[in-house]
C-alpha cells in the first residue's frame, strides 16, 4: 500500500490547531500508513 505523508503545522494560538493536532494522532493510531510531519 502507498504511503501517505500530510504536513500539520500546528500555532498554539489557533482554537482550531490544538484540537486538530490530537485527531491527527489519532488517524496515524488508526491508519499506519500516514505519515504525519
Amino acid at each position: 500500500m502507498n504511503k501517505i505523508t500530510i504536513e500539520f503545522f500546528h500555532d498554539v494560538i489557533c482554537s482550531f490547531c490544538f484540537p486538530m493536532s490530537y485527531r491527527m494522532r489519532q488517524l496515524q493510531k488508526l491508519m499506519p500508513e500516514i505519515e504525519i510531519v
